[in-house]
């Protein structure tokens, strides 16, 4: 009601709290974006060669520390829009946490929590149909066909280029899916063939 006192969760680990509101979530999210940006941005430092890394030992704590921020905050949007968000922009800051998520574990290595959610925030937009999440879903299709490739769940990744190829709008992405879904058909006969060998 009018004049009712905002709850704020407990400070978290980079110092920082957020208000257990609608506007605390769209905060935390930001926040979280913000990091996995310049994690993103760290990594991308040009490299001497292709044997010496291109990060110091004092870059590689920097980037450990954001990616962690990241998931943290990120979680804390994910939480509190579960908790008090109705509306549909609530949703659109539920889907985008759960793709941002998705993103901290791909950059991880941990690829079965990274497609767990990505399928989670699919799912979401999936239900909450029709509402500006055209460009949000083909990234999650993208990075679920990718991850999926990576992990060798090759009839998993066909199915996420089939539905990422019927959302694609111009001719150069068509060109990628079609070429990519050829390259995972390639794949499962060959996977076949190799069963089938005993190999």
């Amino acid at each position: 009601g009018e004049g009712a006192e905002v709850m704020y969760l407990p400070v978290n680990s980079s110092g920082e709290r957020f208000a257990f509101t609608c506007e605390g979530a769209r905060a935390a999210l930001d926040r979280g974006v913000d990091c996995l940006n310049r994690y993103s941005n760290l990594q991308r430092e040009p490299a001497i060669s292709s044997s010496q890394p291109a990060i110091s030992s004092s870059q590689r704590v920097e980037a450990s520390r954001l990616l962690e921020e990241a998931g943290e905050h990120l979680n804390t949007a994910l939480m509190v829009s579960r908790l008090v968000g109705t509306g549909v922009e609530d949703r659109k800051v539920e889907a985008r946490a759960l793709g941002n998520l998705a993103m901290v574990y791909v950059k991880s290595n941990d690829g079965a929590e990274a497609i767990a959610r990505y399928r989670e925030c699919l799912a979401l937009m999936d239900m909450t149909a029709g509402n500006g999440f055209d460009a949000l879903k083909k990234k999650v299709l993208n990075g679920l066909t990718l991850k999926c490739m990576a992990m060798e769940r090759l009839r998993d990744a066909r199915y996420y280029c089939e539905q990422h190829l019927r959302s694609a709008t111009t001719k150069a992405n068509v060109d990628v899916l079609t070429k990519r879904l050829q390259d995972i058909g390639d794949a499962i006969i060959d996977e076949g063939m190799r069963l089938s060998d005993g190999r």
